[in-house]
């Protein structure tokens, strides 16, 4: 599946496509910025990551940061996403939604734990009625279906890479997109 990183030297290059997207100590939001409308027919995203071995520091809490996914309001009022934290050396993947303006607790549920320096392929699904999380590294993977009944409202916004909750970035970090 391509080369895989060493010594934190990006060399993966069996791909035409590819974005690093870095956060720095103390801040929140990964650059660079990027700003995309998505119309209410969004209903898959597909996008593959290595995440570096920098994004493994646990800033001690159990705060979810953000991956990607994509809102269906103008105002993020209801979003789907992938989300992410560390936890004993590996990256845990989660379900991560907003609903009704508020973050919905019963939604997040962790998904599937990953490896750095290894590509992972992520997608997401909207149905009418629920989301599914299609997630693999190497030969292995899972498919998980959390029910979601939100629709979509005129336009939202895709969702980029995001560090916190309440905690800032704790080092500088960053994540290739393929």
């Amino acid at each position: 599946m391509g080369n895989y990183i060493s010594n934190s030297i990006w060399n993966y290059s069996n791909t035409s496509y590819m974005r690093t997207w870095k956060v720095k100590k103390g801040e929140f939001r990964f650059s660079p910025l990027n700003v995309k409308m998505v119309s209410c027919s969004t209903s898959f995203m597909f996008k593959s990551f290595i995440f570096s071995p920098e994004t493994l520091t646990d800033p001690g809490n159990s705060q979810i940061n953000k991956l990607f996914g994509w809102s269906l309001d103008p105002f993020n009022n209801n979003s789907i996403r992938v989300g992410w934290k560390a936890v004993h050396g590996k990256i845990q993947l989660w379900s991560y939604f907003h609903k009704d303006g508020k973050i919905w607790n019963e939604g997040q549920k962790l998904l599937y734990t990953i490896e750095v320096n290894r590509p992972v392929n992520i997608s997401i699904t909207k149905t009418k009625d629920s989301v599914m999380f299609n997630i693999s590294q190497g030969e292995s993977g899972i498919i998980e279906l959390v029910p979601y009944d939100k629709k979509c409202s005129m336009f939202g916004w895709e969702m980029n890479p995001y560090f916190g909750g309440v905690q800032p970035a704790p080092n500088d970090m960053q994540i290739i997109e393929l």
